[in-house]
């Protein structure tokens, strides 16, 4: 049997389909059809609005139109509007992810001291919350950062500490911590070592 959902949670519920599809089709590469349910999303009200609610939706809308060339001003205003969102929820979950979305946003159009600058933002917030995997999650980003520069004493730096975090960690993620050890790996090889 099919569930209908009546009239008033259709009404209710339907931009937060349409952001979850959006999402979940981009992660898929159905482009297309992400980008669509993700236009009708935004265009739709929010009903009993929260700030989660809000950072979902554009979170999720930079993350569905990142790629696109033609949507970069929008990604980097969805991201802004993000951050925005997450500074009044009670779970701040992804917020790291946010800024290094951005961070790459920027880095992309060549504001490399905007990137500069939110990565190391994301890196003290990290820090301050105790979050240890965001904490490596920054620390990639600005190793990444001055790798790019092809600045490797700095970008050997941040890989050091985060080599560090990563080996200090008790429950770890093997995701990030190969990246951990791949990141400091570059570093030494632009380094000549």
């Amino acid at each position: 049997e099919v569930y209908e959902a009546s009239p008033l949670i259709q009404n209710e519920c339907l931009r937060d389909y349409y952001s979850v599809l959006g999402y979940a089709l981009s992660r898929t590469e159905a482009m297309s059809e992400a980008e669509e349910a993700m236009r009708n999303a935004l265009a739709l009200p929010m009903h009993r609005a929260t700030p989660e609610r809000y950072f979902r939706d554009y979170a999720y809308a930079a993350a569905v139109f990142y790629s696109n060339p033609e949507y970069q001003d929008e990604v980097i205003e969805w991201c802004h509007e993000a951050l925005i969102q997450a500074q009044a929820c009670r779970n701040t979950s992804g917020q790291q992810w946010v800024m290094s979305m951005l961070g790459s946003t920027y880095k992309r159009n060549g504001d490399l001291n905007g990137a500069l600058e939110l990565y190391q933002q994301s890196l003290d917030d990290s820090r301050s919350r105790g979050d240890e995997l965001s904490v490596l999650n920054s620390l990639s980003s600005l190793t990444d950062l001055f790798l790019y520069w092809d600045i490797p004493e700095y970008a050997d730096m941040y890989a050091s500490a985060a080599v560090e975090v990563e080996r200090g960690m008790k429950q770890k993620n093997p995701m990030v911590s190969a990246q951990t050890y791949i990141n400091k790996g570059r570093a030494l090889y632009q380094l000549g070592k």
